[in-house]
């Protein structure tokens, strides 16, 4: 099993499927920043090859969030999983 393989399995049992356009994986959102419950940004580690635009909207457990920022994480030359700052968008956005 590869380590991205791995880190697949884990966000499978942990988290939940992500889904922007035709695109599917399993993700695992948390705070922005920890200590503060005000700002209602999440980091989306979501499993290699999902990785959408700036701009574009990723569905999580139907709640769309809007791609702030991404980065892709590598170990040993191969894509092990990306990071995505998602901010939401309609209601919970008003918090």
């Amino acid at each position: 099993m590869t380590r991205a393989q791995f880190v697949r399995q884990m966000l499978q049992r942990a988290g939940a499927q992500a889904v922007c356009g035709e695109q599917r994986a399993p993700a695992v959102l948390r705070p922005l920043r920890a200590q503060d419950e005000t700002d209602p940004r999440r980091i989306a580690t979501v499993a290699a090859g999902f990785f959408p635009k700036e701009g574009d909207t990723v569905l999580y457990r139907g709640q769309p969030y809007t791609v702030l920022h991404r980065r892709r994480r590598f170990f040993g030359g191969e894509e092990i999983f990306a990071l995505l700052t998602l901010e939401p968008e309609g209601e919970e956005a008003k918090l």
